[in-house]
């Protein structure tokens, strides 16, 4: 089994921070360490996104989404060419709308909705492990039922 890439940081106060992986990693970050505070973190590694939530998100959630939002008259307005013009909600933009209302993350590492000035920082799709993956679908599936009137259905998973 080929072993995972260490991750290794050196804050700004010094602190060096990496993820164990073999005893010559180790010694190789002590003998580089030349004197300074070491932090281990041991974490549990996170089952990353499955290829069937974002697969539904991309195929299923966000079309109908897009959709429902160009039902409703949803636009976004641009500058261009000195002035301004509307059009409508394309596939990239309800993207970016869902991650910005969805995937706010708090201090737990929980997802929320967000509120319309809301500050906390956005959990990426790529970053998102499994469970934060389905907090995230929950949320959009909660955020489109309110905002947009639309019910999307959940996938039918076949038994194996």
């Amino acid at each position: 089994m080929k072993p995972a890439n260490p991750l290794l940081a050196i804050s700004e106060f010094g602190l060096l921070t990496w993820q164990y992986d073999g005893q010559a990693r180790f010694e190789k970050i002590l003998a580089d360490s030349d004197g300074k505070w070491l932090q281990i973190t041991i974490k549990e590694p996170k089952q990353p996104k499955s290829l069937e939530q974002m697969g539904w998100y991309f195929a299923a959630v966000l079309p109908t989404a897009t959709l429902a939002a160009h039902e409703k008259g949803w636009t976004i307005t641009e500058a261009w060419s000195g002035g301004t013009y509307e059009r409508n909600y394309n596939k990239d933009d309800m993207d970016m709308h869902l991650k910005r209302m969805c995937a706010r993350m708090d201090e737990d590492g929980n997802l929320h909705l967000a509120c319309e000035k809301d500050t906390r920082p956005v959990l990426f799709k790529r970053a998102m492990s499994k469970e934060s993956a389905q907090q995230f679908l929950d949320n959009v599936l909660t955020y489109v039922a309110q905002a947009l009137d639309c019910y999307i259905p959940e996938p039918i998973r076949k038994e194996k």
